[in-house]
């Protein structure tokens, strides 16, 4: 199995471990206060779970690709970076109860997610070239 693939699965699991994790944290919150909204708290937990399904489907596009292994190693990292950013990104803003990451004063959270979809679209960038290579 190559390195990125590896990369990509492990990513992957530590990101569905922090969503049960925090949907652990989500059905605390709700025992508590039944009626209390937690739209912050479930996004937390829905984008763990999608970057974690995510990382991990992607292992078929290392599959597919036909790029050096470098440059695959080189893409999972990006990937990797990039779900750490977001998943940050989304903790914080539940824990700071920011309402709109847009909204000026555009700080650290903001800053977490904008690098987030930098350097996501360039590691899937490189994944869909090596894809379409492979075909």
């Amino acid at each position: 199995m190559d390195t990125a693939a590896k990369i990509l699965i492990i990513g992957g699991l530590g990101s569905l471990l922090f969503a049960f994790i925090m949907g652990f944290v989500l059905s605390r919150y709700r025992l508590a206060d039944p009626m209390a909204p937690q739209e912050r708290l479930l996004n937390v937990h829905v984008v763990s779970l999608w970057e974690g399904f995510m990382l991990l489907g992607l292992v078929w596009a290392v599959a597919l690709s036909d790029l050096s292994a470098g440059v695959e190693t080189l893409a999972a990292w990006l990937l990797i970076v990039s779900a750490v950013l977001q998943l940050a990104a989304s903790f914080l803003a539940w824990r700071q109860r920011l309402e709109n990451l847009f909204a000026p004063p555009r700080g650290l959270v903001y800053s977490m997610a904008a690098a987030n979809a930098t350097f996501g679209i360039a590691g899937l960038g490189i994944l869909i070239v090596g894809a379409i290579k492979g075909l």
